[in-house]
């Protein structure tokens, strides 16, 4: 599978990032109310297939280009 419309190929090869930044993205992710941005989610270490599963499923919202809502509650606007 292709990745998404506007959004490059190339953020999904992070790994070696990965380990360091999932912490950080957690902590992100508890300060803003479970938004973050796709190629957040790709260099905390998550795969293309896992970010569509979990918006495909609707476990995940997206409000607009490259932005997540890791939840499936409505999202606030504060």
């Amino acid at each position: 599978m292709s990745p998404e419309p506007g959004l490059s190929p190339s953020t999904s090869s992070h790994a070696s990032a990965a380990a360091g930044s999932a912490a950080a993205w957690a902590e992100d992710l508890a300060n803003q109310d479970g938004v973050t941005s796709v190629s957040g989610a790709l260099a905390a270490g998550l795969t293309w297939s896992e970010i569509r599963w979990k918006l495909a499923s609707g476990r995940w919202q997206r409000p607009m280009h490259d932005v997540v809502v890791t939840h499936s509650g409505t999202p606030t606007y504060a």
